[in-house]
C-alpha cells in the first residue's frame, strides 16, 4: 500500500485557480485616446516654483519663477498686465500675490496665503 505522504509533491499540487482567468477576462480594454484640442498649441514654458520664507517676517511663500526667453514683447506685455492685475486681487479662494519682480532672465512672482 502506498500512504498519501508517499506521492511525489508534484502530483500533490492543486490544479491552477480559475478565478485569475476569470479576473483577467475581466478587464476592460484600454481606451482609445481622444485627439486634444489643443494639440495645434505650442506647449508651454516650464514654470519653476519654490517654497521660501520671509527673513523679516518668517512667513513661508511660494516663489514662482517664470521664464522670458522664447517669449515675444506681447508675451512679456501681457505678462506684466496680468503681474499687475494679480496686484490688486484680493479673494479668499485666491492665493495672494505679495511681491513680484523682475530679473535679466526671468519674472519672479512671490505668493503666500
Amino acid at each position: 500500500m502506498c500512504s498519501p505522504y508517499s506521492r511525489p509533491l508534484s502530483t500533490q499540487t492543486p490544479p491552477p485557480r480559475k478565478i485569475a482567468d476569470a479576473r483577467r477576462q475581466r478587464r476592460r480594454p484600454t481606451p482609445t485616446p481622444t485627439p486634444d484640442a489643443n494639440a495645434d498649441r505650442p506647449p508651454k514654458q516650464k514654470r519653476q516654483v519654490y517654497k521660501g520664507r520671509r527673513r523679516a517676517t518668517g512667513r513661508v511663500v511660494a516663489l514662482k519663477f517664470i521664464a522670458k526667453t522664447g517669449k515675444s514683447e506681447r508675451d512679456l506685455r501681457n505678462l506684466r498686465q496680468e503681474i499687475e492685475i494679480l496686484r490688486d486681487l484680493r479673494h479668499e479662494n485666491i492665493i495672494q500675490m505679495l511681491d513680484a519682480f523682475e530679473t535679466r532672465t526671468d519674472f519672479v512672482v512671490v505668493m503666500g496665503a
